[in-house]
């Protein structure tokens, strides 16, 4: 009877690397097969419910190993692969990855304030020097690279920097996902960026646009805070801002328009905002543009009429620029 290989726990000082045939496996052409048929943005994802986080894994070697309970390496010093617990490998991941998020947390933790005011561009294109470029002598350099190789040696510590830069461009991710506006240019460099735009003008402007700061400096109170409670979701936000920026742009509201559930916010006051915004972008001239973006974009506005919005556009009956004052842009505690 063959005996059965013994279980080998990594740790400090041991080194790894792939057998020879590691990518040809079953589980690791699963993971390639799927990331690029569904579109994935990384290999799998790994829920930590102590913790309440999920982990995302960019790297498909590191997919398959955390994928499993066991798996068979090579370890420097020996001849033949052995049987090695992943556990380790992915408590080591873990905790890693919880240092990346606190990192970033820590250094980049931002409010639709930083994002939609006049330091919004600086904020993106401070992380897409991190992300892009690397930096000497500092460690946050070139984030991507965790994102796109992986080491052909490593060792036990290793693993916990791949955690740590996961999480860094996890963080990168949810924000372009959150903020496609800010992030639209994110990719390009700077010089890259400026002949892109130079072949693209009639189609993109990039929202350092002055219309464009217009219109965020107006809708901005929409991405902020209501008696404790948010105004609307940041996705909703973009949209709004995407709707608005088309109208400005062709003179007339897109064909297909997302429509913002109900937000925490009353209907005098949505109606009064984009009453201020028509005034900064056009005088009085094209009002009747903005009651139907209004009566298409929120839900709230589903059994009011054209004409009572119309009617009610410039009206308010409190005092607006106090208003505006109570609303916040970071989450405060009740």
């Amino acid at each position: 009877m063959k005996k059965k290989s013994e279980l080998v726990t990594p740790g400090k000082g041991m080194r790894f690397y792939f057998p020879k045939d590691f990518e040809q496996e079953t589980d690791f052409q699963r993971y390639v097969i799927l990331h690029k048929e569904l579109n994935w943005s990384d290999y799998l994802k790994i829920r930590v419910p102590e913790e309440n986080l999920i982990m995302r894994i960019y790297i498909p070697h590191f997919a398959v190993i955390f994928g499993r309970n066991e798996i068979k390496l090579h370890v420097a010093g020996k001849e033949e692969p052995v049987m090695i617990s992943t556990r380790p490998f992915l408590n080591k991941f873990q905790e890693g990855y919880i240092r990346g998020l606190k990192y970033f947390e820590e250094n980049y933790k931002v409010s639709p304030e930083i994002l939609y005011g006049p330091n919004g561009h600086l904020y993106e294109r401070t992380l897409h020097r991190h992300y892009f470029h690397p930096e000497d002598g500092s460690v946050v350099g070139q984030w991507i690279s965790y994102e796109k190789t992986y080491p052909i040696v490593f060792d036990f510590e290793q693993i916990a920097v791949y955690g740590y830069y996961s999480a860094l461009i996890s963080c990168i991710k949810e924000l372009r996902k959150k903020h496609p506006i800010i992030f639209q240019n994110f990719d390009y460099c700077n010089k890259e960026q400026k002949n892109e735009l130079k072949h693209e003008q009639k189609t993109t402007k990039v929202h350092t646009d002055p219309t464009f700061k217009r219109i965020i400096s107006k809708l901005k109170p929409f991405s902020g805070y209501w008696n404790g409670e948010k105004i609307m979701s940041d996705a909703d936000f973009d949209s709004l801002l995407n709707t608005v920026k088309f109208l400005i742009e062709n003179k007339k509201l897109p064909t297909t328009i997302k429509q913002i559930p109900h937000c925490k916010i009353n209907n005098q006051f949505i109606m009064k905002t984009f009453s201020e915004l028509n005034k900064e972008i056009y005088g009085k001239t094209r009002e009747k543009l903005f009651y139907e973006l209004i009566k298409r974009s929120f839900a709230q506005f589903k059994e009011t009429s054209i004409e009572a919005i119309r009617t009610n556009f410039t009206t308010y009956g409190q005092v607006y620029s106090k208003d505006l004052e109570l609303i916040r842009y970071e989450q405060t505690e009740n």
